[in-house]
């Protein structure tokens, strides 16, 4: 009996040194944890962002948002952003998207000039039904005619 107490007590207070030995793993856990909180918060902003401006799109009030901040300030900042060229004029492209289906969901990319100003929009309905062939691209519109020599 006494060696079963001692062997009780010996592993009690291994397990316990088993604890402090991991104490930085734990509580690198408990940081991702918390950070999960956070960017669970986040994905939902960009989210609502993009249910805000997928709205914009359908009523046509999103040719009110003429340049970049008024677009940063509606529907917050994009998933991605490309530079590239069109017509010798250096553009951005932006894509918003809902940030947890990057596959088979809407799509609008906005694509902007070296003033900052939006040229065109680019709409891609998509449902989970369909596919890149399937799904049509609609241009809404040139946001406006920009002259080249401003």
């Amino acid at each position: 009996m006494r060696y079963f107490f001692l062997f009780l007590v010996l592993c009690a207070g291994l397990a316990g040194c088993a604890k402090l030995a991991h104490l930085d793993e734990l509580l690198t856990l408990k940081d991702l944890s918390e950070n999960r909180d956070a960017q669970d918060v986040f994905v939902e902003k960009q989210n609502n962002n993009f249910k805000k401006l997928l709205a914009a799109v359908n009523d046509r009030s999103v040719s009110s948002y003429q340049n970049k901040k008024d677009f940063l300030k509606a529907f917050g900042k994009p998933i991605l952003v490309k530079q590239g060229s069109q017509n010798d004029q250096v553009i951005e492209k932006w894509l918003y998207r809902y940030m947890d289906k990057p596959f088979g969901s809407p799509k609008v990319y906005a694509y902007f000039d070296q003033q900052d100003q939006c040229l065109r929009l680019e709409y891609y309905p998509r449902t989970e039904e369909t596919t890149a062939a399937q799904s049509d691209m609609v241009t809404l519109f040139p946001m406006k005619e920009h002259k080249q020599n401003e």
